[in-house]
């Protein structure tokens, strides 16, 4: 599942729960990745216990995808 569609991180939180889902993907240019605890993005996925795949959503030519990887 991705978490770019949701209104808010107990929305989120709740669907992908629901999914019984085990693995995420993430934006990397869409998270800051220095937050991992909390409220935020990473720290509710983490908490959750989901395991991560990052991609790189936002990116437009390869270049930038390898940059931004």
């Amino acid at each position: 599942m991705g978490t770019g569609q949701y209104r808010s991180l107990d929305t989120m939180q709740r669907a992908m729960l629901a999914s019984g889902t085990d693995l995420v993907t993430v934006a990397i240019r869409r998270v800051d990745w220095q937050q991992v605890h909390g409220e935020s993005t990473l720290g509710v996925l983490r908490e959750s216990g989901f395991r991560l795949l990052p991609n790189t959503a936002g990116c437009f030519t390869a270049r930038d995808a390898v940059l931004t990887a």
